[in-house]
């Protein structure tokens, strides 16, 4: 499909051509290749009336680099070879993983059985939490101080937080699932407070110093399985397809791999 969109985009900028007279600095490109490249995005969803001049701008594309990295020679570099070879074991992989799904598709069994994974895994919990982000232990001391004598902290937090993304907002996170913090034991810290308690000490992270306040917590509770059906298939596609693979692995013949070297 990447090579549907690059397409698309280059039919904007390059002529369009009649599909019987295609030549690319001398080079004749056959009506069965141009035929197939067609058709090809056709299938994928383009446009007929776009195919055609998409799909020639694409073998267009192709001729002209496939020219100039002849003309120097980039397939004799080592690590072009070795990109083409990973890039290659990436679109057989893709390819064989989609046949394997095609011919042995996700059961409704197999679904319910991911959903019930996720259900367990699920953690509930959801807080709004409002923090400012300092550099140093005792500019966060200093600021929790105005905030226990009675400042407004979110004030302070546009003032003097490190954090950006929640300066505007006055340090304010909303409503967020306790599993979705990227911070270690940040969420685990807030969601110990009681609503409207600010943490009687600076929090230490990578980040700084963090000083936080529970705003407000609720539980919420999974989605029913045909809300998110859609999704819990393709997860489910993806781990049958990741089964597939190791499977393949598991099965090959291989020598010498981890075999001691001799003295």
């Amino acid at each position: 499909m990447k090579r549907i969109v690059i397409a698309l985009l280059m039919s904007a900028s390059l002529p369009s051509m009649a599909q019987s007279a295609l030549k690319v600095n001398g080079q004749s490109v056959p009506p069965g290749e141009q035929k197939e490249i067609i058709q090809l995005l056709k299938t994928n969803g383009v446009k007929s009336s776009q195919a055609q001049t998409a799909g020639l701008n694409m073998l267009v594309k192709e001729k002209i680099i496939g020219q100039e990295a002849r003309r120097q020679k980039v397939a004799q570099s080592p690590l072009v070879k070795r990109q083409i070879a990973e890039l290659r074991t990436k679109v057989y992989q893709e390819y064989l993983v989609r046949r394997y799904l095609k011919e042995h598709p996700v059961t409704e069994s197999e679904m319910k059985q991911v959903y019930d994974g996720l259900k367990l895994q699920y953690d509930p919990r959801e807080i709004k939490v409002r923090h400012i982000l300092v550099r140093a232990e005792p500019e966060a001391k200093d600021l929790l101080y105005l905030i226990q004598a009675g400042e407004d902290m979110g004030k302070l937090a546009q003032k003097y937080t490190l954090d950006k993304g929640t300066a505007s907002a006055g340090g304010l996170i909303p409503f967020t699932n306790v599993s979705r913090f990227s911070i270690p034991n940040f969420a685990s810290t807030a969601a110990g407070l009681k609503k409207g308690q600010v943490l009687n000490r600076p929090f230490k992270s990578k980040e700084g110093f963090h000083i936080i306040k529970l705003e407000d917590s609720r539980r919420v509770p999974f989605p029913e399985y045909a809300a998110i059906q859609e999704d819990v298939k393709k997860r489910a596609e993806a781990i049958k397809g990741n089964e597939y693979i190791t499977g393949l692995f598991r099965k090959a013949q291989v020598v010498g791999l981890n075999s001691p070297k001799k003295p």
